[in-house]
This record gives C-alpha cells, structure tokens and sequence, in this order.
C-alpha cells in the first residue's frame, strides 16, 4: 500500500510540473538552528483564488529534487487529516508536518547533514501550484578559545614579563560551522588585532580560527584581565534558539615592576638617648612582585632586626 501511494505521489509531481520555468521564484527563506535542536520550515499556501483549498503538500531537497522526502496528502477529507509518508534514510522519524497556524515541515532533533535548501510545493484544488523554499542553516557550536603565549597555551596568567616588554597573544578556536570570529578586549574596550588567520581542515571540514593581539606590559595591565570572545555569527532573522551564548577565554599578565618610590617614613635626622629603641621604617611603593628591602648599617647588615609586611601597593 505504501508503494502505491508513493508511486502516485511521484506521478502527480511529475504531471503538474514540479519547477516549471516560466514560474517566478519566491525569494528565499532563511531558517537557522543548532545542531541538535528544533527547526521549523514554513510551507506558505499561496493560492491564485481566494477561498481555494490546499490538497497536496511536497516537500524536497535539493541534493534529490526529483523525488520528495515528504509527503502530506489531503485529498481525501479536511486537511488537518492529511496522510503522512516520509523518506526513511533521509528523515527517519525526526521530521514530521504541521498543518495547523503557519504549516510547517519540523526536523527534530537537526543533524549537521541536514543543512541543504529545501522545497515546499503545495497543489490546489482549483489554482496552481505554489511553492517555498527554505534555506536551512544548521550552526555547530566553536570550540572553547585557548590563548595561546610563545607556542604555549595558557591558563590564567602569562609572564613575567618585564616592563614595558612587548608580546603577542594568540587566541585559537577550533570547530564551528561558521566558524567563529575572535576578538580581544580589556575593561569593556575591544582591542585592535595585529592579525587574524582561519584555515579549514579539507578532509575533516574542521576551521580553525585564530586573533592574535600585540601587547605592551604597561604598568597599568598587571594583573588586569585580558579576555578572547568566539562569536558565532548568526543570520539576522535566526531563530532563538539558534542563538549560541558567547565562549571566552580570559588571562592576565605578570609583569615584573620596579618601585616608584623608596622612603624613610621617620625624620631626618633620628633623636635617640642611649640604650633605647628607635623603630625606623623604610616603605617602596608600586614594585611587583614585592620589593625586597634590608637595612644596612655601614656594611653590616641588620636583617635579624627587621620586620617586613606586604599591602596591596608592595612591600612596607
């Protein structure tokens, strides 16, 4: 039974003219999603004469237009009752037609091999045939960024490096379909590229990414955060659940600092009696890592008799 009714449903699209030329092509819809998720395709009834009912629903894909993938046949009856077949090796089970609202071809859960144009033609019972295209794009999540530091990757930290030392940062992203686009920023303020680089694997299809960031180990970075975002670009009538929250991968930099400035916090000259005990302390500010401090007397040091202790601005 399920032959036969394919072999006429076959027989009824060749008949009435599956493409015909002289047809003007509706612009094209476009109908992103995750790999994984839910995608609806819309087959939109356009009947010449108003009132017409719609009896026949085809659905193909380009890599087979001459045969449909879909079927939804309501010649018999009302058509939210329609019979249903599909194309088991290219739909299996995942797809499934609703008539009712906006009609509509659902492929659930979506494969990255589902990724085609698609074509819904639909057959009156007075007018012409009408039909709609679908371009569906299947998007693949990037892989997470890695900063990647003289041929290293990197977590957490980079360095030391010294002041005023310039080096690069490279940020890597692998997979993804589109593939992603980096970008580098600090405080809120996108940072300009020294150069970005993207190559596709031809056997595997896999991208690779990468935004390289030329940097300067000014005092004012130590210990701030440089971040790497893949964005995955996405149509700008996607879908919502098309869209793919932000990856990122954030570092800082370790950089070595000299003090700005070394003082004797007591007065100059230091009154004293004899026997007594005279605290005197010496403070560096702005070092990183801390500054390491000692007291001499002559050539004889006075380690034993110090005391150190460490604030957010150094060693004191």
């Amino acid at each position: 039974m399920m032959y036969i009714l394919r072999t006429i449903i076959f027989n009824l699209a060749f008949m009435s003219g599956l493409f015909a030329s002289k047809k003007t092509e509706e612009p094209m819809i476009d109908v992103w999603v995750v790999s994984g998720g839910r995608a609806s395709l819309p087959c939109l009834p356009k009947p010449k004469l108003g009132g017409d009912q719609p009896l026949l629903v085809l659905w193909y894909r380009r890599f087979s237009s001459s045969l449909p993938i879909y079927s939804y046949d309501a010649r018999v009856g009302d058509f939210s009752n329609g019979v249903r077949w599909w194309d088991e090796v290219a739909l299996g089970r995942r797809g499934y037609f609703v008539p009712s609202g906006t009609p509509s071809l659902v492929l659930e859960p979506v494969h990255v091999r589902d990724q085609d144009v698609y074509t819904c033609r639909i057959d009156y019972r007075v007018s012409k045939s009408t039909t709609t295209r679908v371009n569906l794009t299947v998007v693949v999540a990037p892989g997470p960024p890695v900063v990647i530091w003289e041929g290293r990757e990197m977590v957490g930290t980079v360095g030391p490096l010294q002041e005023n030392q310039p080096t690069e940062l490279t940020c890597r992203s692998v997979g993804g379909r589109p593939a992603p686009s980096l970008t580098w920023w600090s405080e809120g303020r996108e940072l300009p590229l020294l150069h970005t680089h993207s190559s596709l694997d031809p056997v595997t299809g896999t991208s690779v990414v990468e935004a390289t960031l030329s940097v300067t180990a000014k005092r004012e970075l130590q210990g701030g955060s440089l971040t790497c975002y893949a964005r995955t670009p996405t149509h700008l009538n996607a879908s919502e659940g098309a869209i793919i929250p932000l990856r990122s991968a954030s570092v800082s930099l370790n950089i070595t600092l000299s003090p700005v400035e070394v003082r004797i916090l007591e007065p100059d000259p230091i009154i004293a009696t004899s026997g007594s005990t005279v605290s005197v302390v010496c403070r560096a500010l702005g070092s990183h890592p801390p500054a390491d401090l000692s007291w001499w007397r002559g050539r004889r040091s006075l380690e034993p008799h110090v005391t150190h202790a460490v604030s957010s601005s150094g060693r004191f």
